[in-house]
Order: C-alpha cells, then sequence, then structure tokens
C-alpha cells in the first residue's frame, strides 16, 4: 500500500504536468517562431540585396549595341552604294538572315566584389562577344544597321546560363529587342537545390519564387518559338511532387510552338500513372554533364 507521502507526490505530479507540457510547448513554439523569422529575414535580405544587383530597366530609346558593350553607330548611310540601289529590301533581308543568323548567342555573366574582405559585391554586368562579333558587320553603316540588326534577335538563339542572366538581358535590351527573340536555352542549375525545402525556403535566384517569375516573364515573350531549358539536380532521383513544382511553371507558358526539359534526374521507379499529370512539352531525363 502506498504511503501518503508518495500518493500526494503523485497527485501533485499531475496536478502541475499539464503546465510543463504547456511550458515545453509554449517554448519550442517560440524557438520555432523566432527560427521562421530569422529565416524571412534571410531570404528578405538575399532577395533585396539580388534586386539590387540586377541592371536597371533600359529605356527603349537606348541603343541596341549598350547591352553588348558597344557605342551608339555614326556612320555613313551609304545611300549611294549599288547594295542599297540594285538590290531590294527583300533581297538584303535574305543576305542579313544569312549573315547574321543561325548562331549560338552565349551569354556572360560579370559576378565580381568590389570588396572582398567586405563580402561587398558589384552590380551584374552581361556580356555577349559572339554578338559584338555579329554586330560588326551591322556596325559598318547606318542603313545596314536599321534594317539588319533585328536578325540579331530573330535569327539566332540566345544560350541563358542562368536565371540571374535572364532578368539582366529583359533589363538591358530595348523592349522591341527582347519581344522579338524567338529561341532560348536556359540553364538552371545549383548544388543546394537538391532537396525540396532548399528550393522552398532558397533565396533568389534559386527559390521558387524567382524560378515561377521567370517563366511567366518568358510566357510574355511575344515573338518566342522555342524554349529548353536544362535542370541539374545534384541527386540521383526527384520526388514528383518536387517535378510537380518544377514543370507547373513550365506548362503555364502559353504561345510557344515547342518546349524541351532536359533534366539530369532519372526516373524514381515509380510508375507513370503515380508521377502526376501529363506535361505538354518535351522532358528527356538522366542527361547529367548537360552543355547548350
Amino acid at each position: 500500500m502506498r504511503s501518503l507521502r508518495t500518493i500526494a507526490g503523485s497527485l501533485l505530479l499531475a496536478a502541475i504536468r499539464p503546465y510543463g507540457i504547456a511550458i515545453i510547448d509554449w517554448s519550442m513554439h517560440r524557438k520555432m517562431r523566432r527560427r521562421q523569422e530569422r529565416k524571412e529575414r534571410w531570404q528578405a535580405k538575399g532577395r533585396a540585396t539580388w534586386n539590387a544587383r540586377l541592371p536597371p530597366a533600359r529605356s527603349t530609346e537606348k541603343d541596341y549595341l549598350d547591352v553588348v558593350g558597344g557605342g551608339g553607330v555614326d556612320v555613313s548611310t551609304q545611300q549611294q552604294s549599288s547594295f542599297f540601289t540594285k538590290l531590294p529590301l527583300e533581297i538584303r533581308r535574305l543576305i542579313y538572315a544569312y549573315a547574321l543568323g543561325g548562331e549560338q548567342l552565349q551569354l556572360e555573366v560579370v559576378d565580381e566584389f568590389i570588396d572582398e574582405k567586405m563580402y561587398e559585391k558589384a552590380p551584374f554586368r552581361l556580356r555577349c562577344p559572339s554578338a559584338q562579333r555579329l554586330l560588326a558587320f551591322p556596325k559598318s553603316c547606318k542603313m545596314v544597321y536599321e534594317e539588319a540588326v533585328q536578325f540579331i534577335y530573330t535569327s539566332n538563339t540566345f544560350l541563358i546560363p542562368n536565371i540571374t542572366a535572364y532578368f539582366c538581358l529583359q533589363r538591358l535590351l530595348p523592349t522591341h529587342s527582347f519581344q522579338a527573340i524567338q529561341s532560348i536555352h536556359l540553364n538552371w542549375a545549383h548544388p543546394e537545390a537538391r532537396e525540396m525545402f532548399d528550393f522552398l525556403d532558397g533565396i533568389p535566384p534559386y527559390d521558387v519564387s524567382s524560378w515561377n517569375q521567370t517563366w511567366q516573364e518568358i510566357s510574355k515573350m511575344k515573338g518566342l518559338k522555342y524554349v529548353r531549358v536544362n535542370m541539374v539536380i545534384y541527386a540521383p532521383d526527384v520526388k514528383p511532387a518536387y517535378e510537380e513544382l518544377l514543370f507547373s511553371s513550365l506548362a503555364a507558358v502559353q504561345g510557344v510552338e515547342k518546349i524541351e526539359a532536359r533534366v539530369s534526374w532519372e526516373e524514381d521507379g515509380q510508375p507513370n500513372e503515380d508521377r502526376g499529370r501529363v506535361w505538354p512539352f518535351t522532358v528527356r531525363t538522366r542527361l547529367w554533364g548537360l552543355k547548350n
């Protein structure tokens, strides 16, 4: 038979246990709330830093050549040239398309430090040496430039190394030039995007918000006909829910003749009917070492 002391102790423990559990729950929720607040501040800081480093939107009055580091065209109009007097515009356009088209224009993002000790970075800059080379011809004559420069955008494929490069290009090009682009290859690869929570809780440009925003902007490109996206996740397979999150933004793009997604991961062994819906674009898997 238990003693009165034992019974009193049991009754006291039973009485205070709910309060102890409540205190523990309150402490855990407080820690979780603080952790969430720190994460949100970290994400907000990362987003603000990335956005601040993007170039300002360029006016439509600016010259096409600014985006690749060129200057304004200030040469003779060459109106006396037989090229203009004897060849009709339709023939000249065929020549421009042949001379300036069919290329892959590789964009490069210049990501530099202002102060490495303070981890302070300079604004992003965009380069495209292959476009600069092509522009040597239209820059030789003002009339050629006015007639031919559009073919830089309509007749070539822009190789975009990452989301940052896409938004730099969008901001640097005049709207009518950007809207004239017909073919793009976009790369998306980041070692920390292995798990879904890295993607959901990451910072730009490797987070779900930036991913969705990118495809919303791509869907607004009126002249776009072909899109290829290379997605590299450093894991052997990707769960269907993660795949759904990535592919849904592509499926929302309208008006593009062909979208092709090339992904690094393999199927995870689940039957196709268990992997979600059938996507309205081509998907190629197990493509490690993806290149343009």
